[in-house]
């Protein structure tokens, strides 16, 4: 009985003692003691991984499965180094996933890390999900990195919506053309706002 406690405890202790190694850069007990912990408490330890033992760092995302990979990626808080750990480590058939989840949660550090994984039409989708969700920041990043027809459909969303905040981000990389486009869509569904930005003078000229 003595000797099966003894192991029960060890083997509760084992989270607490990877987190104190991880926390005092200690990669020889960390390398020893990754070994003996669950994906969860692995994650736990790197979520806490000073950045500045970049070797223990990486020691713990060697031992995460890519399931935890993900479930990881879906929270928030991380810092850089470990995230760019995760994001590296991460399946690349996971990417688009990934990033559209980032970006639905308004998580542009991740996006960010992402924005050569990922193909044109995964921007494209996150394009359309931060318009219709308004999220600002989101789209202020996909501004470089979506073609133009993306950008354009973008505004006309965002401009038959009444969502004058997103056609205000828009309107600035889209061509006269398209401006006249979503200002027409726009009036047809009663943005009055969202036409008179539009069909501006100062907005014609941009």
């Amino acid at each position: 009985m003595v000797k099966l406690l003894t192991k029960a405890k060890a083997r509760y202790d084992n989270p607490l003692d990877l987190m104190k190694a991880v926390k005092a850069g200690d990669l020889k007990a960390t390398n020893i003691l990754v070994g003996q912990n669950n994906p969860s408490a692995i994650t736990a330890a790197l979520f806490e991984a000073p950045t500045s033992f970049p070797a223990v760092l990486e020691v713990l995302v060697e031992h995460i499965d890519q399931k935890t990979i993900r479930q990881a990626l879906t929270q928030s808080g991380w810092k850089t180094k470990a995230l760019q750990l995760l994001v590296e480590k991460c399946d690349p058939s996971a990417y688009a996933a990934v990033f559209l989840e980032a970006a639905t949660q308004c998580r542009t550090a991740l996006m960010e890390l992402m924005l050569d994984k990922v193909d044109s039409c995964t921007l494209t989708r996150a394009l359309a999900s931060a318009v219709s969700s308004g999220h600002s920041e989101v789209v202020k990043i996909l501004l470089d990195v979506c073609d133009a027809s993306s950008l354009s459909f973008a505004m006309e969303t965002a401009a038959i919506t009444g969502q004058s905040a997103m056609v205000e981000l828009l309107r600035g990389r889209c061509d006269a053309k398209s401006k006249r486009k979503a200002a027409a869509k726009a009036k047809a569904a009663g943005c009055d706002d969202v036409v008179q930005m539009l069909e501006s003078k100062r907005a014609r000229l941009k």
